[in-house]
């Protein structure tokens, strides 16, 4: 197993004795606001800073973000810097960095709403950048550079002449190492091409070559106007590999001939039989299939208009110059914890709003992703199972839990829509309920029968609703920011049955509720959690910054006894230990949207599913190369 990546919350030797703020600056700590902590901190005494050559040192508090205290401490530090005071502005910016102030943090939180450990997850407003900087002008480097080292780990974008120089921005940068993905294509099917006056043809025998398929009849004029213009390309692009079989739709032989011979085309001329019919499924004329080298299908172009022909011609063109298979890089791994490989990557015709995944009896497990109004179930090789279209709502996936018979249903809902659709399997019936205010949390009254009904976090308050969606009662407890199961749950009426973050404004409130929705504890929350989030069966919750998407968990990593929690920030994907909040892995992954955990192969451990923009790529334990 691999090192993990060094924590934020590391304290090296030798600083015992500037670990507690003087008993002035804590007294100005203390204050009530931001106004009277700035002006007590303008005239107090600051610490001074750790004597050089004890060690190295990067941020050690654990405490929950004070808004009001960062800003004293800013402000402090820029009024400094005015003057060119330096050393008050390392003193300040000293305190400032061992807060880890401005750093967008996850709380790994108790039944109670205590934290049992933070961490980092990205970079937040910056301030751990600029703590550096001014260390850095102070003449302090050796408290400096591990700070500036921590702040380009966690994504912050520092540029030469921000005080540092290029040298130094090189060396402090965290090696990475490329994450690489093949977008999943759908193979195409071993088939036996008739060719009309000529040797039936098999596709297998042709990969390596490019194929295209052009669908037309006699009576099509769009047709008759493409042909001769991929008959001239196909001549131009031949010796280069290409394959293009024109697919006669539906006509006689001895007319698809005459038809051809008047087009004078030479392109072999294929009868549409039954296998090429469940194989491609044509309903429109004309329409082009493209097929890549290993045999998976690249485009599909149906009833063309001005300027697709050029379209199409460049995609071939395209696929004629790759001669393998060519990965793209998709994120960077920092080095130095455990590594993630792509297992496979689809792209769909729309964002992607949603992932989860259903294990049914057998080990059998099946991906479900949400785009538009589009609703797909995967198999384990990423081949699609079945698709959905129609009246579904676009969001979040709520998967219930299977039965014996694999029966389960969904819920999807968007965050802030007042719509959720549910969905019935293997049927595949669906129905659309309103909700009385926008959503912000969906649940299963109970996982394994969805014909309990579900519980809704809205903007007033908690809905209880049936398996048809009316609602059953609510209480009105203001903004919902997440709602979860309370451990002890299922129990009677009067037992804890949920747990809820409220609140729109600070403070937040973390609440107990009954299974009748009666509140049984209220305490109010520090830090201003943006929102709540369950994490299985464990007892454990998340607290997230607004920065943080979605988080999942799971056993990622073989030789580890306790489960793993992959988050994903801004532009950063993370994986912590559970149980003591040690990051393991860490990518640098623009626009993730969502994520999913679940043993897909069965074998043992989980693989990770990222949503982002159009597409979701399946994740799974790499061994390290470092």
């Amino acid at each position: 197993m691999s090192t993990p990546i060094v924590p934020l919350l590391v304290f090296l030797s030798g600083f015992a004795g500037v670990q507690a703020l003087s008993g002035t600056v804590e007294r100005c700590r203390e204050l009530p606001s931001a106004e009277q902590r700035i002006d007590c901190l303008a005239a107090a005494e600051l610490p001074r800073l750790p004597a050089p050559g004890t060690g190295r040192v990067v941020p050690i508090e654990n405490t929950a973000h004070d808004p009001d205290w960062t800003q004293a401490l800013l402000a402090r530090m820029d009024s400094a810097a005015r003057t060119e005071d330096w050393d008050s502005a390392a003193r300040a910016a000293w305190i400032l960095a061992r807060s880890a102030a401005g750093i967008d943090r996850l709380q790994w939180v108790g039944v109670d709403g205590q934290p049992v450990w933070t961490a980092p997850v990205d970079s937040g407003a910056g301030h751990l950048g600029r703590a550096a900087r001014l260390l850095h002008l102070a003449g302090r480097d050796d408290l400096a550079e591990p700070l500036l080292r921590r702040a380009l780990v966690l994504g912050q974008q520092i540029e030469p002449g921000d005080g540092w120089d290029v040298a130094t921005i090189d060396r402090l940068t965290p090696p990475t190492e490329p994450i690489l993905a093949e977008t999943w294509r759908v193979p195409l099917d071993k088939l036996t091409l008739r060719v009309i006056d000529g040797e039936p043809v098999v596709t297998d025998d042709l990969r390596g070559s490019v194929l295209v398929f052009d669908f037309w009849a006699s009576w099509c004029g769009p047709c008759r106007d493409e042909l001769p213009l991929m008959q001239a390309f196909h001549e131009e692009n031949r010796e280069r590999g290409l394959y293009t079989f024109a697919v006669n739709v539906d006509e006689p032989r001895d007319m698809a001939r005459d038809s051809a011979r008047s087009l004078g085309l030479r392109l072999p001329v294929v009868e549409y039989t039954p296998e090429l019919r469940e194989a491609f499924a044509v309903t429109q004329l004309p329409t082009v299939v493209l097929v890549d080298r290993a045999g998976k299908i690249r485009g599909r172009w149906e009833l063309f208009k001005d300027g697709t022909e050029e379209k199409v011609f460049w995609a071939i063109g395209k696929m004629l110059d790759i001669v393998d298979g060519e990965p793209e890089i998709v994120a960077e791994r920092v080095t130095g914890g455990e590594s993630l490989r792509v297992r496979w990557m689809r792209e769909f015709r729309g964002p992607v709003d949603g992932v989860a995944l259903v294990s049914l009896p057998g080990d059998d497990s099946r991906a479900i992703v949400s785009y538009g109004r589009t609703l797909l179930v995967l198999q384990p090789d990423g081949k699609t199972e079945q698709k959905l279209t129609g009246n579904l709502t676009a969001g979040r996936v709520v998967p219930s839990r299977p039965d014996a018979e694999g029966r389960y249903a969904l819920l999807i809902h968007r965050l802030g829509g007042t719509s959720i659709t549910r969905l019935d399997f293997p049927a595949a019936t669906s129905e659309t309920w309103e909700a009385p205010a926008p959503v912000f949390d969906v649940q299963w009254i109970d996982p394994r029968d969805p014909q309990a009904g579900a519980v809704l976090g809205t903007l007033e308050g908690v809905v209880q609703v049936d398996h048809e969606g009316r609602p059953v009662r609510s209480a009105d407890i203001g903004l919902v920011r997440g709602l979860v199961h309370h451990p002890s749950f299922p129990g009677d009426d009067t037992a804890p049955a949920w747990l809820a973050l409220t609140g729109r404004a600070e403070p937040r409130a973390w609440r107990t509720l009954s299974a009748d929705l009666s509140t049984l504890a209220s305490r109010e929350m520090s830090g201003a959690p943006w929102r709540l989030e369950g994490a299985g069966d464990s007892g454990r919750f998340g607290l997230l910054p607004s920065s943080v998407e979605a988080i999942a968990v799971g056993r990622f990593f073989s030789g580890l006894e306790y489960d793993q929690l992959a988050v994903a920030g801004r532009g950063q994907l993370v994986v912590f230990a559970t149980e003591s909040g040690t990051e393991l892995f860490r990518a640098r992954w623009e626009g993730i949207g969502d994520l999913a955990a679940g043993d897909l192969d069965g074998d043992g451990l989980d693989e990770l599913f990222v949503a982002w923009g159009h597409r979701v790529a399946v994740l799974t334990e790499f061994p390290a190369s470092d």
